[in-house]
């Protein structure tokens, strides 16, 4: 009986910690950041490195923007891969094919992106201000020149993980947000990156990335036109820090679509008040904290849902869908489908929002529009 209470006790005082982390992570998320910042700077002394320098492989294409610009004032790169390949004893081929690549009108070749280095600039720019405040002039390939940007790129990893935390947590619980973050920190790539190979631009582009996701989330709350520059010119820094990570902001145009239709669409809501109760059952929505203008249905593009109490009513708007909390779930947040039937069922468009759903359980199917509901509580 006395096992039993003290298993009980412990078990008690293990939930309440883990509660505890759950609601207010920042101490286990600051701590990790610690260990990898530890880590990474034990390894610049321990481990040995490919040409003995920190910044090798692609990041040194990253680096001589940052280094040229800065020490040599142009943009030349031979002499910044010349220094660079003179500490390469090992593989000539490496070496050879650095040294001749050229552009079309006979400079040496970069192919990589900029925005590392600009990402990097601030803190090269501070450490080389602080060395000539002491008469220190360096290469630009010394242990001290290149282990603050590699620090720093662990930082900027460490703030895209807080960031996706940020906008995880908003939209989900924070158990979720947090067993979520710590798979994506400690289970991908993402930790190799980050511990090991931090002059690549991987880190700097989940950083860039999760900025640019989480203004477009802040954005939800009502846009203004700061909110819409900073927004652009995050999503300016994600492409200059990968080529490819452009693609992500086409969630901008879709965004801007989205906001410019529900705008327009305003002035129609008695077609949405019409569609509504021409199906068998009605729509029945309450307005989230933000507040939601109610928008057009269309004249055949309308939704038809079995009704349920709630807090206030409000028109659904196929624009913008995220906006309602439509209590048609279990308690859990879930995903819900809306299907548009378009023309007597030919066409169908389906639009996701992710919300608290709060209500008794419903079950639906969506046979050319029509609800049906299956069980009550």
């Amino acid at each position: 009986m006395a096992m039993s209470a003290h298993t009980w006790s412990w078990r008690a005082r293990l939930r309440t910690r883990l509660d505890a982390i759950i609601e207010r992570p920042r101490a286990l998320w600051v701590a990790l950041f610690v260990i990898f910042l530890l880590v990474y700077g034990a390894s610049i002394f321990l481990i040995p490195k490919r040409y003995g320098r920190l910044i090798v492989g692609d990041g040194i294409y990253y680096y001589v923007y940052l280094r040229s610009a800065v020490l040599d004032g142009d943009l030349n790169f031979q002499n910044d891969y010349e220094i660079y390949q003179s500490f390469n004893t090992q593989d000539l081929r490496k070496k050879q094919e650095m040294l001749e690549r050229k552009t079309p009108i006979g400079m040496p070749a970069n192919l990589f992106s900029v925005g590392p280095a600009v990402l990097w600039a601030p803190l090269f720019l501070l450490t080389h201000f602080g060395a000539a405040l002491w008469h220190q002039t360096g290469d630009g390939y010394a242990l001290w020149e290149q282990a603050p940007l590699m620090l720093a790129s662990i930082a900027y990893g460490f703030i895209g993980i807080l960031l996706m935390y940020r906008v995880t947590a908003g939209m989900f619980s924070k158990f979720a947000a947090l067993v979520s973050l710590l798979g994506i920190w400690l289970a991908t790539n993402v930790v190799y990156y980050m511990g090991i190979s931090p002059s690549a631009s991987h880190v700097l582009s989940m950083f860039a990335s999760a900025l640019f996701v989480y203004l477009w989330w802040r954005g939800q709350k009502g846009w203004t036109k700061l909110g819409w520059l900073g927004w652009g010119l995050s999503a300016g820094l994600m492409a200059l820090v990968r080529w490819q990570d452009l693609l992500i902001a086409l969630l901008a145009l879709l965004e801007w679509i989205a906001v410019t239709r529900a705008a327009r669409q305003t002035t129609k809501n008695w077609l949405a008040l019409a569609g509504t109760f021409v199906g068998r059952g009605h729509l029945v929505c309450r307005r989230d904290d933000a507040g939601v203008r109610a928008a057009n249905v269309g004249v055949a593009n309308f939704v038809r849902f079995a009704s349920h109490r709630a807090a206030g009513r409000r028109i659904f708007s196929m624009a913008a869908p995220r906006n309602f909390e439509c209590v048609v779930f279990d308690q859990a947040r879930l995903v819900f489908v809306v299907a548009d039937f378009i023309s007597g069922g030919s066409r169908f468009r389906t639009a996701l929002a992710q919300k608290s759903f709060v209500g008794r359980s419903r079950d639906f199917d969506f046979p050319r529009g029509i609800v049906h509901q299956q069980r009550r509580q």
